[in-house]
């Protein structure tokens, strides 16, 4: 003869008029990333599982191997992402996973090739951007390299693949002043992939302290007027006959040359314009490298912390044609005004670097000089890359 019904407990439930003992109720359904513990009721899923909206699961499915998703968070499969880190240096995609896992094979898209290949106990997987069947895309102002990895228990060779996943791993870097050949930047760097007859090429612009071209500067970089500024560019190649000369050198106070901006030239057609310019000796000797130097000096009315960039335009050279970029070579034939262009191929890249700013001259000390319009202090380099015919 009760006057009213005994609640269920808190986070259960029973149909009206179904109710007839305290067993009948029942938890509620629980909400995608949760389970259902019968003591408790629902309670968040653990790391690295997941679940549906209005489950009554007694536990949460595990994500699938080498992904994870944060406690409570995984509502569906594709919430679990991999646990890998992906590094993209200058010329490889370097994935390095939490643990090796159960999976036999682990390859990139291309097996044809052994280095494409790894073993089960591998958890360090890399590639050269070019190589084991990645692609490259142009998106925008962005160069995108593509692969992915896959996790196989069958053989390799079998047509049929069973317990199969696939990690997809991209790296993405500025467009930099496409001409044909495919290319990318990084700080201080520019590579140039499949340049004709020469594989990858890898182009280093670096500044130094001092002549003795062994301490980088850091960037930014403060520099006063009339102070010496001492730059590196080098090409990495595995041709062993390759040279390399500089064809010009123009300060800028754009980033760009197709800007509205001063410029000034220091070298042009490969001979020396700016009367303070001149080449270090690189020793021991390499052909693949040009050290030079040169003062720094003022735009009229310029002022105190702004930054100039520095645009270089160098040539490479090999086989029967290796002289034609040694540097007095380069400076004859520029007098008689041939073309970068003429009788080559010529590909023009950017890669930036820098800046250098300038310093007030009350801090620092260092004469005034006024050349043309143009004060040199920053020094990013856009390199301009030529491979000259046989």
């Amino acid at each position: 003869k009760l006057s009213s019904c005994n609640p269920c407990p808190v986070g259960k439930v029973v149909a009206a008029g179904s109710g007839t003992q305290e067993s009948d109720c029942d938890w509620n359904p629980c909400a995608a990333g949760q389970y259902l513990d019968q003591s408790t009721g629902c309670q968040n899923c653990p790391q690295d599982h997941w679940s549906p909206a209005d489950n009554k699961l007694s536990s949460c499915n595990a994500c699938p191997f080498g992904k994870e998703v944060a406690a409570g968070s995984g509502t569906q499969e594709s919430d679990c992402d991999w646990k890998h880190t992906l590094q993209c240096t200058k010329d490889e995609m370097i994935v390095t996973l939490a643990s090796a896992g159960k999976y036999q094979h682990k390859n990139f898209k291309d097996t044809n090739q052994a280095k494409c290949k790894f073993a089960s106990s591998a958890t360090v997987i890399k590639t050269a951007l070019n190589e084991c069947g990645t692609t490259v895309e142009h998106e925008g102002d962005n160069i995108v390299y593509k692969n992915e990895i896959s996790f196989s228990n069958d053989d390799l060779s079998s047509t049929i693949r069973r317990s199969t996943m696939a990690l997809p791993i991209e790296c993405t870097y500025d467009r930099t002043g496409l001409i044909l050949q495919t290319a990318w930047s990084v700080l201080g760097e520019l590579v140039v992939d499949s340049f004709t007859g020469t594989g990858t090429l890898v182009f280093e612009f670096k500044g130094y302290t001092g002549d003795d071209y062994t301490t980088p500067v850091s960037f930014p970089q403060q520099i006063s007027r009339g102070e010496l500024i001492y730059l590196e560019v080098v090409v990495d190649s595995t041709d062993p006959g390759m040279t390399l000369g500089l064809q010009s050198l123009t300060a800028r106070n754009t980033k760009n040359a197709d800007s509205n901006g001063i410029s000034y030239d220091i070298v042009k057609d490969g001979c020396k314009v700016d009367s303070t310019f001149s080449f270090s000796v690189v020793n021991p000797a390499d052909l693949k490298k040009k050290r030079f130097s040169f003062e720094s000096f003022e735009l009229v009315g310029m002022a105190v912390g702004a930054t100039i960039y520095m645009e270089a335009v160098v040539e490479v050279c090999s086989g029967n044609s290796a002289n034609s970029c040694m540097q007095q070579t380069l400076c004859n034939n520029g007098k008689g005004k041939r073309s970068v262009d003429e009788g080559t191929e010529s590909h023009h890249y950017l890669v930036n670097q820098g800046p250098w700013i300038l310093a007030d001259p009350n801090q620092k000390n260092g004469a005034a000089e006024t050349r043309g319009n143009m004060l040199v202090l920053a020094v990013p380099l856009l390199a301009a890359v030529t491979l000259a015919g046989n």
